[in-house]
């Protein structure tokens, strides 16, 4: 089984502006994402390609061929921006990815759908 799995990964940041000077006082990569897919990657026959949220807006298959190469979608705490990528300033508007999932899904390819903090 081939299962593409994006999402649960963030930078965390916290900084402070006094006047026209600002520090970062904090600053940490959350990688959620690794339990799961060394979970599944441990399992004979799953090969899984992750993505973290920025790969997703640029590398994220856009057509529902280029997604059925996978048999299983794996989507955990992703916004819904990220796969609307036309809010990303630095992304060329492309396909609408719902749809591609929803078409993705309805043809028979499986998906797992994990909310997080980022998901509501």
């Amino acid at each position: 089984m081939d299962a593409l799995y994006v999402g649960d990964h963030k930078l965390q940041a916290n900084q402070y502006f006094v006047g026209a000077d600002t520090f970062q006082v904090f600053h940490r990569e959350v990688t959620d994402y690794e339990p799961l897919k060394d979970a599944l990657s441990d399992r004979e026959g799953v090969d899984v390609d992750y993505l973290d949220g920025l790969e997703t807006m640029t590398e994220f298959p856009r057509s529902v061929e280029e997604l059925a190469e996978y048999d299983a979608l794996i989507v955990s705490d992703l916004s819904r921006g990220t796969l609307e990528p036309h809010f990303h300033p630095d992304t060329i508007p492309g396909p609408n990815l719902l749809r591609i999932i929803r078409e993705f899904v309805e043809d028979g390819g499986a998906l797992l759908y994990c909310g997080g903090w980022m998901t509501f």
